[in-house]
């Protein structure tokens, strides 16, 4: 049984169905939502899991969770929130959020 401590917001719903409506970021097929550091993620105290997220197929959602999570990081900012930021002006997390993500794994 999930924990409700972990579900998502609706600004985080909000957000996954604007990805997955661009298709997968491999392939441009019907996507899913696939969470990189996994739904109950923290960095510095502040849950980001539900917000590292990327949208992929289902053939790619398998190859995705073989690979590192450094590499999905690297690549959600470069291909999902960088992407996202330019279409529509603004991320819809708080400044709090964005940093965690964006500092996520950096040495302090």
């Amino acid at each position: 049984m999930r924990t409700k401590r972990y579900q998502p917001t609706a600004a985080q719903k909000r957000f996954w169905s604007e990805l997955a409506q661009g298709g997968c970021v491999n392939c441009g097929r019907p996507a899913e939502i696939h969470h990189i550091l996994g739904a109950a993620a923290k960095h510095n105290k502040i849950h980001i899991g539900q917000w590292a997220v990327v949208p992929v197929c289902p053939d790619h959602h398998r190859v995705w969770e073989k690979v590192g999570k450094l590499t999905q990081m690297e690549d959600y900012l470069a291909d999902v929130l960088n992407p996202y930021w330019r279409r529509f002006g603004e991320v819809p997390m708080s400044k709090d959020e964005l940093l965690a993500l964006v500092t996520w794994n950096k040495a302090a």
